[in-house]
């Protein structure tokens, strides 16, 4: 009881086959159209250069920090890379 009221209990939660069924393969999420696909890669490509870019500038405005950035900004790139 809480404040006087008495506490129900929770629903199951929707797994993800529940919520869209049909939208797993081997327990893998599959995009629902090509349009979905093209999006998350666009997104993967911009995410791994915006995160360069801002680790780089982190890096350039700092001395301290600036050994310790360069490699997870060069991994961020050579990602980017070879997702292309």
């Amino acid at each position: 009881m809480v404040d006087g009221k008495r506490l129900e209990p929770s629903p199951k939660p929707l797994t993800l086959r529940d919520r869209h069924p049909g939208a797993l393969r081997r327990g893998v999420p599959r995009p629902r159209n090509a349009g979905a696909a093209d999006e998350r890669k666009y997104r993967l490509l911009q995410g791994y250069k915006r995160a360069g870019d801002i680790l780089i500038q982190n890096a350039l405005a700092d001395l301290y920090d600036r050994d310790s950035l360069i490699f997870p900004a060069i991994f961020n790139y050579r990602h980017l890379l070879s997702c292309i």
